[in-house]
């Protein structure tokens, strides 16, 4: 069986894209983004690292609701 350790990827580039447009993020030292103030509505979310597979995930945000997505980024 594949063993993999998982830990936090400071310097990951996400871009979050919804019918208004994009907002790009770079990951913190803990590898967490955050993005506020959004309209509700749904967005997809990409990350991107050199020498990883990229990310992709599509979110709904909803009013008053916080929306959590733990990207995973393959070598």
């Amino acid at each position: 069986s594949d063993v993999y350790k998982r830990q936090a990827l400071p310097g990951v580039t996400v871009v979050l894209t919804g019918r208004t447009g994009s907002n790009t993020q770079i990951a913190d030292d803990a590898g967490s983004f955050r993005f506020i103030g959004l309209q509700p509505g749904d967005y997809v979310v990409r990350a991107e690292l050199s020498g990883f597979r990229p990310f992709e995930q599509r979110v709904a945000v909803a009013i008053g609701a916080t929306a959590q997505v733990r990207a995973t980024l393959e070598v």
